[in-house]
C-alpha cells in the first residue's frame, strides 16, 4: 500500500496531509472535529490507494506530548483517521510514523473495527485514558468572575499562571509541570492568544484563570484550561471561571465552545454539566509501543 510521509522538512507536503485529513472529518459536526491536526505536528503520513490512481485514504499525525516528569507515558502523541471501510489499514498508516520510544494513540471508542486492529497488531497496546468532550451553545447565563487578559510581557502575570496551573495539576500527565516559557509557547500556537487567557483576581491575588483558544475554521471556542489554585477551593468559583472564559468566546463572535475533560474527573463532569455543557463524544487513547520496546 502506497505511503508518503512528510516531516517539518518539508513544510508544503506537512500542511497538505494537515488538510487533508481535517477534509474527512468534514461530514462531522463542528464541535465533534476541531482543529485535531493542527497542534506542533512532528510528522504525518498519507495512505495511498494503490489501484492506480494513488486516492488519499488516510493521514495519521505524530505530535510532541508534554510530560510531568516521571510520567510512564512516551513524550509523542498521535491523531489519525481512516476513511470509512480502510481500517485494515490502520497497521501499515500507524507504523510509517510510529517513533521508537511508542505513542499515546487517541481513538473513538464505538470505532470497534479500529479498536481490534490495534489490538491484533500490538498485542502489547494497552487503553490508558479517556476524555469526554463537552459541548455547550453560548451565551450562558451564568454570571462569570471579573476577569482580565494575560499580559505575556508581564513576569507576575506569568508567574500566576504556572503557579495556579501547576498547583491545580500537580499530578496531571499533561497539564502539570507548566514553566514561564511553556506558557509563551502555548500562545504563540493556533487559536491561542493573551486576551483569551482570563485571570481572576481572588483572595487578593491571581488564584484562577480560564485559558481559550478559537478554532477559526470551524467558528469555534474552546475552554482549553481551568485553573484555580488549591486554596480557593471548594467555593464553587469553577463554574465562574469557566464562565468568564466562554463570555470572552462569545465577545469574538462565537457561538458553541468545547472543553475535553477525564471522564474518571465525576466532579468536574457535573460542573460542567450543571452550566450547561453535554458530553458530545468520548475520545480514548491506547498506548502503542514502538520498536525500543520490541
Amino acid at each position: 500500500m502506497p505511503l508518503r510521509s512528510f516531516t517539518t522538512a518539508d513544510l508544503t507536503g506537512l500542511s497538505s496531509a494537515l488538510d487533508f485529513g481535517d477534509r474527512i472529518l468534514q461530514h462531522r459536526a463542528a464541535a465533534e472535529v476541531d482543529d485535531r491536526f493542527h497542534d506542533k505536528p512532528a510528522k504525518a503520513a498519507v495512505l495511498l490507494s494503490d489501484d492506480g490512481r494513488l486516492t488519499p485514504l488516510g493521514v495519521a499525525v505524530v505530535y510532541p506530548a508534554e510530560r510531568r516528569p516521571g510520567n510512564s507515558l512516551p513524550p509523542w502523541a498521535m491523531q489519525f483517521v481512516l476513511k470509512k471501510g480502510e481500517h485494515r489499514r490502520l497497521c501499515e498508516l500507524v507504523s510509517a510514523v510510529l517513533p521508537s520510544e511508542g505513542c499515546e494513540v487517541w481513538v473513538r471508542p464505538e470505532d470497534e473495527g479500529i479498536v481490534e486492529e490495534i489490538q491484533r497488531c500490538w498485542p502489547a497496546a494497552y487503553n490508558c485514558r479517556r476524555l469526554h468532550l463537552m459541548t455547550i451553545d453560548l451565551p450562558v447565563a451564568i454570571e462569570p468572575l471579573p476577569s482580565r487578559p494575560l499580559d505575556p510581557n508581564d513576569p507576575a502575570d506569568l508567574a500566576a499562571v504556572v503557579r495556579v496551573n501547576n498547583a491545580a495539576f500537580g499530578d496531571h500527565p499533561d497539564q502539570s509541570g507548566m514553566t514561564q516559557d511553556s506558557v509563551l509557547v502555548k500562545l504563540a500556537g493556533p487559536g491561542h492568544t493573551a486576551e483569551g487567557v482570563r485571570l481572576a483576581e481572588i483572595d487578593g491575588r491571581i488564584n484562577g484563570f480560564c485559558w481559550t483558544q478559537i478554532h477559526h475554521r470551524r467558528g469555534l471556542g474552546e475552554i482549553s484550561v481551568i485553573g484555580l489554585h488549591p486554596d480557593v477551593h471548594g467555593r464553587g468559583l469553577g463554574a465562574a471561571m469557566t464562565a468568564a472564559g466562554l463570555a470572552w468566546l462569545h465577545r469574538q463572535g462565537l457561538h458553541q465552545a468545547i472543553l475535553y475533560v477525564e471522564s474518571a474527573n465525576l466532579t468536574a463532569t457535573r460542573s460542567y454539566a450543571r452550566l450547561g455543557f453535554t458530553v458530545t463524544h468520548d475520545d480514548v487513547s491506547w498506548m502503542i509501543p514502538g520498536s525500543a520496546d520490541d
